[in-house]
């Protein structure tokens, strides 16, 4: 169980650096700090919400959502590191469709740019499989 997440995710709008502190002695995770009104949770408590499906979905959902980001940012760095991610992505869909159209030709640096993007995008699929 990752108290962190947990604590995140039952009291979304508190701040970790504020309300709450975990701390992990080499025997596992506890909180440490506790400074929210409401009373702070037993390690009982936090697992039922660990092990919740509610919880298990969004979570599942957030760390899918990370993963986008980095493999995004993957694609960025490799293909065009000066401009934003779905600006990369979109020129590389502008020059498929005049490529399928028959308006240009693939050029070589094309065909290793979409690779590199095709591959950021597969690693990000195989991480959410694992998930």
């Amino acid at each position: 169980m990752n108290i962190v997440t947990v604590l995140q995710f039952r009291y979304p709008d508190s701040d970790p650096t504020r309300d709450w502190e975990v701390r992990d002695d080499g025997q596992g995770q506890f909180i440490s700090v506790w400074n929210l009104p409401d009373p702070q949770p037993t390690e009982a408590e936090l697992r039922v919400i660990w092990e919740s499906e509610e919880f298990q979905v969004r979570n599942r959902l957030r760390l899918n959502a990370m993963i986008d980001r980095q493999t995004a940012a993957a694609i960025n760095k490799a293909v065009h590191p000066e401009i934003a991610t779905d600006e990369t992505l979109g020129i590389l869909r502008n020059q498929m469709v005049h490529i399928l159209n028959g308006d240009m030709v693939a050029t070589e640096d094309f065909k290793r740019l979409n690779e590199i993007a095709i591959a950021a995008i597969e690693a990000g699929a195989v991480k959410k499989a694992a998930l």
